[in-house]
């Protein structure tokens, strides 16, 4: 299965999900018990990076306390029980944001994941419709639905929602060269080049899109 995007990194990984919350925290203000919880968030940010998962576990959960209304403790527990193989605990991590803040479009996306994960597609699916309802323009659902697309077969569908993740993020190759994957299989030579070329144009010298092009050139 193809590694999936996340929002906006692809792999389940603590540390977008870090630095989210590191901003977050330098950005708030307010009073002893914001204080206290962008503390234990601190704390816990600095503990995952040192690898001291439970430990970290136990500053965010903290947070989360301290300040019922912070979702980033709440992102940073359920990448830790990522990191732990615990698809349900993270996925209620993940509910719990989107309880908070409904248009948080990155834990749908996040909670499509675990269920990506774990071979579960049509539940991951359904997140992912749900993270476009909420916010038409998140691109990581798209580029996942087209992901799932393509390896149920349904190239059609695969090559829209392509498109559509390289129209709604203009500098990332990866959709583009995705599409130009699916083109190819569908017969559309041209339109593959196009969309090889494409990525390659975001970001010249990647190699990936350098052999798509080349080999593509050479048909």
């Amino acid at each position: 299965m193809t590694a999936p995007r996340r929002a906006p990194f692809p792999l389940p990984s603590v540390g977008p999900i870090l630095c989210a919350a590191a901003l977050t925290a330098c950005a708030s203000t307010g009073g002893e018990d914001e204080a206290r919880a962008i503390g234990s968030m601190q704390a816990a940010i600095a503990a995952a990076e040192a690898g001291r998962f439970d430990e970290a576990e136990e500053a965010a959960a903290r947070a989360a306390e301290e300040r019922p209304g912070f979702v980033d403790p709440w992102f940073l527990r359920g990448a830790l029980a990522e990191k732990r193989g615990d698809g349900e605990s993270a996925r209620a991590a993940y509910r719990r944001v989107l309880e908070i803040d409904p248009t948080r479009t990155a834990a749908g996306v996040a909670l499509a994941q675990t269920y990506i994960a774990e071979g579960r597609s049509a539940e991951a699916r359904d997140w992912l419709l749900r993270a476009l309802d909420a916010d038409p323009g998140a691109e990581p659902a798209c580029f996942n639905l087209g992901s799932l697309a393509d390896e149920s077969g349904e190239l059609d569908a695969a090559a829209g929602w392509m498109a559509l993740s390289a129209a709604l993020d203009a500098r990332d190759p990866r959709a583009p060269l995705r599409l130009a994957s699916i083109r190819l299989r569908q017969g559309r030579r041209a339109d593959a080049l196009a969309a090889a070329e494409e990525a390659l144009r975001r970001v010249p010298g990647w190699p990936p899109a350098e052999q798509a092009v080349s080999q593509l050139r050479s048909r």
